[in-house]
């Protein structure tokens, strides 16, 4: 598995995300980072979704969300077997809220000043506090010396952000 992956069930931020995802790729390469040097997304890879949802339009004025979910690892497993459950969770993973900015050549993808950051606990789980509507880009980063790469997303908080939980899976390095 090369890229993480993160389920959650809100249509229109998949859309958004995939988008993001187009951006990072017509603008990055996978042997460095997806922005300048002094980035935070620098030495991350950009997160996939894997929803089935329909997509839909953005709400045009988020209200205040928050996002929550669980944080695991890529392994290997029997087929048959329900990966979710057998996945190792990742304790001590930072997840970082960016503000996303009017993008520049500097860069491309708008990475604006962090405004939340959580770890995971010994079970994997996050819960961002409540942030203003709108769009974030969030890096989700492994411990030190972690056998994973961190990965990171654009998610949009609005009023119903938190009413299905992220699964993020972290790819090897």
């Amino acid at each position: 598995m090369r890229f993480g992956v993160i389920s959650h069930m809100k249509p229109w931020t998949i859309a958004f995300v995939i988008g993001s995802v187009g951006i990072a790729v017509a603008c990055g390469s996978d042997s460095g980072g997806t922005g300048p040097t002094s980035s935070p997304l620098t030495g991350l890879v950009s997160g996939v979704t894997n929803d089935s949802s329909p997509v839909t339009t953005p709400p045009p004025q988020p209200t205040p969300g928050s996002f929550h979910g669980t944080v695991m690892g890529h392994s290997a497993f029997p087929p048959g077997t329900d990966t979710l459950s057998t996945l190792p969770r990742i304790a001590g993973a930072r997840l970082t809220a960016y503000a996303h900015v009017q993008a520049s050549a500097g860069d491309t993808l708008g990475v604006g000043p962090e405004v939340a950051s959580v770890t995971t606990d010994a079970n994997g789980q996050f819960q961002f506090p409540t942030l203003a509507g709108a769009l974030y880009i969030v890096t989700i980063t492994p411990p030190a010396g972690s056998k994973y790469q961190g990965i990171w997303v654009a998610a949009i908080a609005h009023a119903h952000s938190a009413d299905y939980p992220w699964w993020v899976v972290l790819p090897l390095k």
